[in-house]
């Protein structure tokens, strides 16, 4: 995360013009009426109006944006998306797929919740419904190489810890880690 402040605009950084410089008039001559120039839009501002539209539950829900409210419903083909993720999946307890196959035995159903079908179809079919059952040693589900918690993250337990986040510097994103306590 930068250690910079992320106002819309700041002052004590403009320098006259030139190759990778700003130049702070043409801005107000270009958007005479933007609330930046007027004041109206501030770093409080921001971070206040932010929280409610972008961070807290359910994103058809109306708010108000600088002194306007901003109407919620259904739109952007969603009709209901809370950002808390209050119905995250537990995907260690997952047993069956979607259309009723059982995990590991074959016609395409995953051989475990974090382990793909390991099975081929055989000759002369391309049909995941043709794919047996798996019927050796299942590779653990362990984490993926690189950063993060891994490919074992359960949903159900780190969506209410993610959840917590938000751009109060006293609960801001943590380098390296999703939520306090992360392994990652």
């Amino acid at each position: 995360m930068s250690e910079r402040d992320h106002i819309i605009s700041n002052p004590s950084d403009t320098q006259v013009g030139g190759f990778g410089k700003r130049y702070p008039a043409n801005y107000v001559s270009a958007y005479p009426a933007s609330p930046i120039h007027a004041g109206e839009m501030t770093d409080e501002e921001v971070v206040k109006t932010f929280i409610p539209a972008v961070q807290e539950g359910d994103a058809t829900t109306s708010f108000t944006a600088y002194g306007t409210s901003v109407a919620g419903g259904v739109g952007n083909r969603m009709s209901s998306y809370d950002r808390d993720y209050p119905d995250a999946p537990d995907i260690a307890s997952n047993t069956t797929t979607l259309d009723g196959k059982v995990f590991g035995t074959g016609a395409g159903a995953p051989s475990s919740p974090y382990v793909p079908p390991l099975t081929s179809p055989g000759p002369g079919s391309l049909s995941a419904t043709d794919q047996p059952a798996y019927t050796g040693i299942l590779p653990a589900a362990t984490g993926e190489f690189g950063s993060g918690i891994g490919g074992t993250a359960n949903p159900a337990d780190t969506s209410p810890e993610i959840a917590t986040q938000d751009v109060d510097t006293a609960t801001a994103l943590i380098s390296g880690r999703s939520y306090a306590g992360s392994a990652g």
